[in-house]
């Protein structure tokens, strides 16, 4: 076979034949009939040379069962392995000859093992880095099936005629090639049940080879009856079985006659075979396989300006579009039109307050329309924290959230010194009125201080359903928090540490903090002194653009014990540092960190860095290792000498044979350098252990033996 792909999985042949022994067994063991014992520790399995990780294990003398591993097999972290454990029982103490089976569940079926052992009492063979090995071999059975896939659907009188041309050149022969409709029809009672199914199978022979593929066929109208096989249009998909590797590959083909999909009554010349994985096999795709070694062409992309998650890549507009262009108009309208409002004098203002010429101005919130509908609310008292309304103060009605009439409060020109306002009803004529007052509505108020420019909540003494038409007396009206509306300046953020800190604000609004992004020297890197050269040069970022405006920055820079030895404030986002600061000792790796702070408020994460002198062995310092124990064998204290090349974090475990974690020596974030660490295992019995170290993602481990 040509082309082979050594990552594809390993697919086991099915047999299913009367002269094999398949099945799952009936092995049962009942050790209280025995009197001495012994013990597989570890052993491994290879069938065909491949090593099993499942299924069942069992011993015997004849046909006597003398060990069952009902555990299965296990995962031994430190070799990779998979081990199986058995305890043997005899009535003799030594000589008696085991022999070993094992239970293959995914073929249902029983395999000798070639290997004996001839039995000695309390004798323990085998450890996890030295398991006992079993081997096997697949029996070849009599009259084999002829086709790895299985038998097809069965035919149907109706087909399409596959043509494997002679010119196939990846094929072997006795490879099995499988015809399948990955949705094709699998019911017979006319659900239209769709599902994997094989509809045409065959073996090469190194010639020209003809295999019909069975059509699905509907007599749901008359006989209530449908018939699996492929459906017409579904896409051909082809597997091949590799004889002689025990490898099941994907395929690609080069049709010469014919199309892609199932058609009835026709055929497809087809005059080669591409084996290998089906996959994408762009890396900047989202769906990149690393393992297709055969392009699909179902590589997906993001859309612009988005990764594969979904997340935006740049910056979003204020209406909240990725990548979009709308802006806050003068106003702070996203995507406005600017200041559209035209006052007495034709000075086109934001909103009616900001007229020049207005002795009393519109507050924002009180716009409303005048309706046909309308019932008046007569206030004899309104105050503002115990104290009367000015003459230039407002008061507005509302339903909900929508401002249904308003008037200035001027008790001069009200009705012995009682002031009405109007509240406008809902006309179903007139869209504008939509959320107006309907009957049995309750009205709300607000009071609006022109002085100050606020907002104020209302508690009342009296209110009453809106009706159509109605008269209502409402005795007083006092104010009780503030409000702020999308337009009043009474909100802002009242946090002085952030950036957009509004000191004129009463109700707290939306803060924003300064962000900051380390960018040179980046974290862990190596830089090279020599007399070339006698700064450092160091940048940073903003990430939050609320906070764009100028930024004063303080820069710190500490040694390998955290002592300050550099602080400079600056303006800029870049800032170079004479070495001089640094205090560099020859032929040593000498350990930084540094942070950016914005006005002594906000800091950045911490970046570490290294200064290497040009006569230092770097090679030595910098690999990463763990050298073997010391004494070993050990009683009960060792000693255990690593070197960590980064300040980085790591863990120092111990394991039993198991792959138990049974004692943790160190974990946590280290500096560079070579170092001892004691282990005592005082509280352990004797016998072997290993030791495991981990950095990033390297890990070394090694064996030590306790000895008491």
């Amino acid at each position: 076979m040509k082309l082979r792909i050594s990552f594809l999985f390993l697919i086991s042949v099915i047999l299913s034949l009367p002269d094999c022994e398949y099945g799952e067994p009936n092995w049962q063991l009942t050790p209280q009939n025995y009197e001495f014992s012994a013990t597989i520790s570890a052993a491994s399995i290879y069938i065909d040379g491949n090593e099993m990780n499942g299924g069942q294990l069992a011993a015997f003398v004849d046909n006597e069962v003398r060990a069952i591993d009902n555990d299965g097999a296990t995962l031994f972290p430190p070799t990779g392995k998979y081990i199986y454990e058995l305890s043997i029982w005899s009535n003799e103490v030594e000589g008696e000859e085991i022999t070993f089976k094992y239970f293959d569940e995914q073929n249902n079926l029983i395999i000798d093992l070639n290997e004996t052992y001839f039995f000695l009492s309390d004798d323990v063979v085998g450890d996890a880095f030295n398991a006992f090995s079993l081997t096997g071999i697949y029996p070849e059975c009599e009259n084999e099936s002829t086709n790895y896939f299985g038998e097809p659907a069965s035919n149907t009188g109706v087909s399409e005629l596959f043509i494997f041309s002679n010119t196939i050149s990846t094929l072997d022969e006795g490879d099995h090639i499988g015809i399948f409709d990955l949705n094709g029809i699998i019911s017979n009672d006319c659900s239209e049940t769709t599902g994997e199914i094989l509809v045409g199978a065959g073996q090469w022979s190194n010639s020209q080879l003809e295999i019909p593929a069975t059509s699905s066929i509907n007599f749901c109208d008359f006989a209530n009856t449908e018939l699996p096989g492929f459906k017409e249009g579904n896409q051909i998909y082809i597997k091949i079985y590799d004889v002689s590797e025990q490898v099941e590959y994907q395929t690609l083909l080069n049709i010469e006659q014919g199309g892609i999909n199932f058609e009835e009554t026709s055929f497809v010349v087809i005059s080669e075979i591409n084996l290998g994985y089906l996959g994408c096999m762009d890396p900047f795709a989202c769906n990149f396989n690393q393992n297709a070694t055969l392009n699909d062409e179902s590589c997906t992309y993001p859309q612009t300006n988005f990764d594969c998650n979904g997340n935006c890549l740049v910056n979003t507009d204020c209406n909240g579009v990725c990548g979009g262009q709308a802006i806050y108009d003068e106003c702070g309208i996203c995507d406005g039109n600017g200041p559209l409002h035209e006052c007495d004098d034709n000075q086109l203002v934001c909103h009616s307050s900001e007229c020049s010429n207005s002795n009393f101005p519109f507050p924002d919130l009180f716009d409303f329309v005048s309706s046909t509908g309308v019932a008046f609310y007569y206030i004899t008292d309104a105050k503002i924290n115990g104290l009367n309304l000015a003459s230039d103060d407002w008061i507005g009605a509302f339903n909900g959230t929508t401002c249904v009439g308003a008037r200035q409060w001027d008790t001069d020109s009200c009705s012995n010194g009682v002031c009405d306002i109007a509240l406008m009803g809902f006309n179903s004529l007139d869209e504008q009125t939509v959320g107006y007052m309907q009957n049995g509505d309750i009205p709300t108020f607000l009071v609006y201080d022109t002085s100050e420019n606020i907002y104020y909540n209302t508690v009342l003494s009296n209110n009453h359903p809106w009706e159509n038409g109605g008269i209502f007396i409402t005795d007083n009206l006092f104010t009780n928090d503030y409000y702020c509306g999308n337009n009043s300046s009474c909100m802002g953020c009242m946090d002085f540490n952030a950036c957009n800190y509004d000191f004129e604000a009463i109700i707290d609004g939306q803060c924003y903090y300064l962000e900051i992004d380390l960018i040179q020297p980046s974290n862990n890197e190596f830089i090279n002194y020599n007399n070339d050269f006698n700064f450092i040069s160091f940048s940073w970022s903003e990430i939050n653009e609320m906070c764009a405006d100028e930024i004063n920055y303080e820069i710190k820079i500490y040694d390998q014990n955290f002592n300050l030895i550099f602080s400079e404030f600056t303006s800029e986002n870049f800032l170079d540092v004479d070495l001089d600061f640094f205090n560099l000792n020859e032929d040593q790796l000498n350990l930084y960190s540094w942070i950016i702070s914005s006005d002594g408020l906000t800091e950045s994460q911490i970046y570490y860095f290294y200064i290497e002198t040009s006569t230092m062995n770097n090679e030595a310092i910098l690999s990463f290792d763990l050298s073997q124990n010391y004494p070993n064998p050990f009683n009960p204290v060792t000693d255990i000498k690593f070197t960590i090349p980064y300040y980085e974090f790591i863990s120092l475990n111990v394991y039993d044979l198991h792959g138990n974690k049974i004692d943790r020596i160190y974990e946590g974030y280290i500096s560079p350098g070579k170092y001892n660490m004691e282990w005592n295992a005082n509280e352990f019995p004797s016998g072997f252990y290993i030791y495991e170290l981990k950095f990033r993602d390297e890990i070394i481990n090694k064996k030590m033996m306790l000895l008491k």
